[in-house]
């Protein structure tokens, strides 16, 4: 049962940052009934990676955890400055909603990561590919890094994403091996809960053009979960092989 205790921890990492990033969330999206709140993660890991990605390219810092750590509380102090400096307008703010979505991700993330569990091997479509350059990545400290096929030579590649996972791999101090299948897990936690937070919004915004009268709050969910099952599960035939 130690998969429950490490998915558990990785999860803490991502509250962390969302955390961080909900003043951003919430002045991005002001109008939301949970003002953005699942997007602060997403917006999160992205100025993480692209800060780590400046400093490493100009040399500027070496990639350490210490470093992301660093970046994390910089990214703090400006969030706090932005949630003391900004106005939101007087639109609802669902804070139902919001304990909803969060339970959504922690039970996606669970989910996929115990699925993974049940065939962890990094074989199929790219993921060979994926893991190397994630492991060139952590074993740089400055970039672009080294190309795991052409070495010396940097990876003629774009390689951001990798980048983001090979940061939550570093600020975990998991191994990489377990941290690339957390990672899967954490890409379908997200698609979950932002699909369903698009579609609630949506529904928030247009059930009055849409519909004679407004909708319950509980059908809005049904609403929410539906847009959530559609964009992860049944986009394509792909979720129906796997199984």
């Amino acid at each position: 049962m130690m998969w429950i205790g490490t998915t558990l921890f990785w999860y803490f990492i991502l509250f962390l940052i969302g955390v961080v990033f909900v003043p951003t969330a919430r002045f991005l999206f002001p109008q939301a009934p949970d003002r953005g709140y699942p997007f602060a993660k997403t917006i999160g890991i992205i100025a993480i990676t692209y800060a780590m990605f400046l400093f490493g390219v100009l040399h500027v810092a070496s990639f350490t955890s210490l470093t992301l750590y660093f970046l994390l509380a910089l990214f703090a102090i400006g969030n706090y400055w932005i949630f003391k400096k900004t106005r939101l307008p007087g639109a609802p703010f669902n804070k139902t909603l919001v304990v909803i979505e969060e339970g959504l991700f922690l039970a996606a993330l669970i989910a996929l990561a115990f699925m993974r569990g049940q065939e962890p091997s990094i074989h199929g479509l790219e993921k060979f590919m994926d893991y190397g350059f994630m492991q060139s990545i952590l074993r740089s400290t400055h970039f672009p890094p080294a190309d795991m096929w052409y070495t010396p030579l940097p990876i003629n590649y774009y390689y951001f994403g990798h980048m983001s996972g090979a940061i939550l791999i570093k600020l975990t101090n998991i191994a990489a091996s377990i941290g690339y299948n957390l990672i899967l897990a954490t890409i379908f936690a997200e698609g979950i809960c932002l699909a369903f937070s698009l579609t609630v919004m949506i529904v928030t915004r247009t059930q009055n053009l849409l519909f004679t009268k407004a909708l319950s709050f509980t059908r809005t969910l049904v609403f929410g979960l539906l847009g959530a099952v559609l964009v992860n599960t049944i986009g394509n035939l792909h979720t129906i092989y796997l199984f």
